[in-house]
């Protein structure tokens, strides 16, 4: 993938110059754009669809239900559209997308929430 590419290590400068062993290669990719959206109301469901990010690995899709940020799907990132059915027709309805990317196992990387405020018909 593009971007920069960085080994790190520690230095200790008590009692004479001391370096740690350096660190696997980093790359320099320090975060996400924000996808953007676009929402089609129905009477009983919503579909969003937001744009690719590049170096996403997936997506995470949140609603807000009695006023706390839920969970309700994690799409790969060769999917950027889901539809929430079973909805109650004139009910606003607030959804979070953000993009991911794994990087391995104890970092990821995300980009900002991306907040869509709509209504069904």
């Amino acid at each position: 993938t593009a971007g920069n590419y960085y080994v790190v290590a520690s230095v200790k400068l008590s009692n004479g110059l001391a370096f740690s062993k350096p660190s696997d290669v980093l790359t320099g990719i320090t975060g996400l754009d924000r996808p953007a959206a676009r929402t089609i109301s129905y009477n009983n469901s919503i579909r969003l669809a937001w744009s690719k990010v590049k170096h996403a690995t997936h997506y995470q899709l949140c609603r807000v239900v009695n006023g706390r940020s839920v969970l309700i799907k994690t799409l790969p990132a060769d999917v950027n559209y889901y539809t929430d059915a079973n909805l109650r027709s004139g009910t606003d309805y607030t959804y979070f997308v953000r993009a991911v990317r794994v990087h391995n196992t104890s970092l990821n990387l995300y980009s900002s929430y991306l907040c869509i405020k709509t209504k069904t018909k």
